[in-house]
């Protein structure tokens, strides 16, 4: 059984933000397998980050850079640096979300991956009956061995599980 405790996937939150309520799904990786995968379809030019979450917002200004010694060429890793730092953070209020972000460098908008990368769906348990078969049917096409699972309120309460 997977241990889903404390993560973002069991949060309610998280499935009424970006899943309409339970009426959405959600798709699990294999984090190491998908960053491998994503390497290879932009031929190493993205970066993963992990987003830190604050009580006030990161700024950037531009006579920071101007005052930089990015100006002279020294050192370009300063003003980078600070660049990812300000696009990496969020409100702490966030905090729940346990969000990394990929940033990529390709022309592509699109980034392929192995099947194998994507561990399992998570259906929520109020999709309609239509989007679910539809939903279904596209999966046991594209990906026939993927595990299919369920969140679901747990009777006579608020939190969320998967099955």
């Amino acid at each position: 059984s997977d241990d889903y405790n404390n993560s973002p996937i069991t949060n309610n939150l998280m499935w009424s933000h970006y899943a309409n309520g339970l009426r959405g799904f959600c798709l699990e990786f294999d984090a190491i397998s998908l960053q491998e995968d994503l390497n290879e379809s932009t031929k190493k030019t993205m970066a993963t980050f992990k987003i830190k979450y604050q009580k006030k917002p990161q700024i950037l200004n531009l006579s920071d850079f101007a005052n930089s010694s990015q100006i002279f060429h020294v050192d370009e890793n300063d003003y980078i640096n600070n660049v990812i730092s300000t696009i990496s953070t969020k409100s702490i209020d966030w905090e729940y979300e346990n969000e990394v972000r990929i940033i990529s460098l390709s022309d592509k908008n699109l980034h392929k991956y192995k099947p194998s990368s994507l561990v399992s769906i998570i259906i929520g348990e109020k999709m309609p009956l239509d989007k679910r078969e539809a939903l279904i049917t596209l999966i046991k096409v594209t990906n026939p061995n993927i595990f299919i699972k369920e969140a679901r309120l747990i009777k006579d309460s608020y939190s969320i599980e998967i099955v």
